[in-house]
C-alpha cells in the first residue's frame, strides 16, 4: 500500500507540475495580442469573449466527466486541444477574427483543466486517506506551483533574449500541455472508481440518474458557490492587466514571468502547510484571509510606483492563493456527494468565469478612460463583498440549524454507488 501511494503521488505530482509549467505561458497573451497591433478595446472584447465561453466549459467538462465517470479522460481532452491552440496562437495573432476563434476554442477546453484536475486530485487524496496513505492535496498541489515558479522565470528570460518577442513561449507552454495530456494515458491504475467496461456496471450515467440538480437544494454548497466566485476571480483576473502597469512604472513585458514566478514560488509554503491550517483554524477562517488579503493585495497596485510594491503584493497574492487553492477544492468536496463531486467544482469555476466577463466586458474601456491604476482599484471590491457575504451566510445557517451535507446519511448516493 505504501509503495503504490508513493507511485500515485509521484505521477499526480508530475502531471500538475507539467500542467502548470505549460500553462504559465498564457501570461503572455496580452503582450503577444499587443505586438501585433491588437488595441486595448480589442483586447478587452477577446477577453470577455474568451471568459463567456469559460461560463459554459467547466461545468460542462464537469458533466461530462461525471457521466462517464473518468475525470482522467476529460482532462486529457482539454489538455491535447488546450494545448495545441496555445502552441498555434502566435500564427494567427495577426488576424484578429483567426486569434479570436482560436483562443475561444483554446479556452473552452483550457479552462477546463484546472477544475477538472483539482477535482480529481481532491477525490483520490481522500480515497488514499480512506486506505491509510498520507497523499494530500496540498503536497502534490504545491508542484503545479513549483512548475509555474520556474517556467515563467524560464520564459521571461527566453522572451527577453529574444528582445521581447514573446512567440518562443507560447510554442513551448503550448507543447508541454499537449505531452501533459497524453501523459494521461498512463493514469488508467491511479483513477479510483472509474468507469470499466466490461466488468459488469455501466461505464456511464445518464443526467437523469446523476440529478445535477440535487446541488441546488444544499444551502451551504449554494451560498459558498457566490463567495467561491468573487473570491477566486480576483485570482487572476487582475494579472491579465500587469503588462499595461509595468508600462506605466516604465518596465518591459519580460517583468511579467519574473512576477509571476515569485507569485508561484510564493504559493508553496502555505499549500503545504493550508490541510494543518484547515485543521488549526477551520476552512471558514482561513478562506476569510483570503479575500482580504486579495482586497489589499490589487490596492497596492494601484499604489504602485515600482518594482518593489509589486513584488510584495505578488508575494501576498502567491501565498494566499496557495492557502486558497488548498482549501477550496477540498471544502467544496465535502459539502457535496461524490458523484457530483467534479460537477460542482466545475460550476463553480464557471461563476468565476460569468465575474470574469462582466469585468472584460467594461475594463478594456475603463482603462483606456481612466487608466491602469483605477481599474485595480475597482478589482478589489469583489473579494471585499466575498467575504462578507460568506460571514452572514455563515451566521444564517448556523442560527437556522441548516444541517451540512453527510454522505453516510444520503440513501440516494449509497443507492447510486451500489448500482453503477
Amino acid at each position: 500500500m505504501k509503495s503504490k501511494s508513493h507511485v500515485r503521488y509521484l505521477y499526480f505530482s508530475l502531471i500538475v507540475f507539467m500542467l502548470y509549467s505549460g500553462i504559465c505561458c498564457s501570461a503572455f497573451m496580452v503582450t503577444l495580442y499587443d505586438s501585433r497591433g491588437i488595441t486595448q478595446s480589442q483586447v478587452g472584447i477577446i477577453l470577455a469573449i474568451s471568459s463567456a465561453v469559460s461560463i459554459f466549459s467547466p461545468p460542462v467538462m464537469g458533466i461530462l466527466a461525471d457521466k462517464i465517470r473518468s475525470k482522467r479522460r476529460t482532462l486529457m481532452l482539454t489538455l491535447l486541444v488546450g494545448g495545441i491552440t496555445n502552441a498555434i496562437l502566435p500564427l494567427l495573432a495577426g488576424n484578429f477574427i483567426l486569434l479570436l476563434a482560436t483562443v475561444l476554442i483554446g479556452n473552452a477546453f483550457r479552462g477546463a483543466s484546472f477544475s477538472v484536475y483539482d477535482a480529481w486530485l481532491v477525490a483520490e487524496c481522500a480515497e488514499d486517506s480512506k486506505k491509510g496513505g498520507r497523499m494530500d492535496y496540498g503536497s502534490v498541489r504545491l508542484w503545479g506551483s513549483v512548475g509555474y515558479s520556474l517556467f515563467s522565470l524560464i520564459f521571461g528570460w527566453m522572451v527577453k533574449m529574444a528582445a521581447g518577442e514573446v512567440d518562443i513561449a507560447l510554442y513551448i507552454g503550448g507543447s508541454i500541455m499537449t505531452l501533459t495530456g497524453a501523459m494521461c494515458l498512463l493514469g488508467r491504475q491511479q483513477e479510483t472508481g472509474a468507469a470499466v467496461a466490461g466488468e459488469g456496471k455501466k461505464s456511464t450515467l445518464t443526467l437523469r440518474q446523476l440529478k445535477p440538480q440535487r446541488l441546488l437544494k444544499n444551502y451551504y454548497f449554494v451560498t459558498f458557490f457566490f463567495v467561491f466566485i468573487l473570491v477566486n476571480v480576483t485570482k487572476d483576473f487582475g494579472t491579465a492587466y500587469l503588462t499595461y502597469l509595468l508600462q506605466d512604472i516604465g518596465k518591459d513585458a519580460s517583468y511579467i514571468g519574473v512576477l509571476n514566478g515569485i507569485k508561484a514560488a510564493a504559493e508553496v509554503p502555505l499549500m503545504l502547510v493550508s490541510g494543518k491550517l484547515a485543521k488549526k483554524f477551520g476552512y471558514e477562517a482561513c478562506i476569510f484571509s483570503v479575500g482580504l488579503i486579495y482586497a489589499v493585495e490589487h490596492l497596492c497596485y494601484s499604489w504602485a510606483a515600482s518594482p518593489v510594491v509589486l513584488i510584495v503584493a505578488q508575494v501576498l497574492h502567491g501565498a494566499f492563493s496557495g492557502l486558497f487553492m488548498g482549501l477550496a477544492g477540498s471544502y467544496l468536496f465535502s459539502l457535496v456527494p461524490g458523484s457530483l463531486s467534479t460537477s460542482a467544482q466545475t460550476f463553480a469555476i464557471a461563476g468565476s468565469n460569468i465575474m470574469s466577463v462582466l469585468g472584460n466586458l467594461g475594463s478594456g474601456y475603463l482603462l483606456e478612460a481612466l487608466g491602469v491604476r483605477v481599474l485595480y482599484q475597482c478589482i478589489a471590491i469583489p473579494p471585499a463583498i466575498g467575504i462578507l457575504l460568506f460571514g452572514v451566510t455563515l451566521i444564517i445557517g448556523r442560527s437556522k440549524k441548516i444541517a451540512r451535507y453527510d454522505g453516510k446519511h444520503d440513501p440516494f448516493e449509497q443507492q447510486l454507488a451500489a448500482q453503477f
